[in-house]
């Protein structure tokens, strides 16, 4: 699949955000599963990371489709708010980072969301890890 998407991004072109949005879906689904079984993650969710953000790394779709990507993912980065319940919060960061460095700006929704990265680095027991690179790009392109 992400070979299909790296080499055939001109000809989906719009089509993507359909398909985001049902990969926003099948990882909402399955960690409410996963939470019916007392877990806070899969391979499911791993792998639909995966294709997400393969998808915001190429040019093709950032930042041309910049506004409907983020707007299809924002109910994903709304589990910063709470990192506690998921696994995939390094994902959210991966994606705020490069959200940030390929608009060259920071959105003002993902201003609601820097206040709650503290969360994050309290989760993963005061280690910055990937959140490093992340807050380094609201610094950079947050200042404006």
């Amino acid at each position: 699949m992400l070979d299909f998407i790296k080499y055939y991004n001109h000809a989906i072109g719009e089509d993507i955000i359909p398909f985001i949005r049902s990969l926003v879906q099948r990882i909402q689904i399955e960690l409410k599963h996963c939470h019916e079984k007392g877990e806070k993650n899969n391979i499911i969710i791993n792998k639909c990371w995966n294709i997400i953000r393969q998808i915001i790394e190429i040019e093709a779709f950032i930042p041309t489709m910049y506004g409907p990507i983020e707007n299809e993912l924002k109910p994903l980065f709304e589990f910063i708010v709470d990192p506690m319940k998921i696994e995939f919060e390094d994902d959210i960061i991966l994606a705020i980072k490069t959200f940030i460095k390929k608009a060259n700006g920071v959105s003002p929704s993902l201003w609601i969301i820097f206040p709650h990265l503290i969360k994050v680095f309290e989760k993963q027991k005061n280690t910055f890890g990937n959140l490093l690179d992340t807050l380094n790009q609201y610094l950079i392109y947050g200042k404006d």
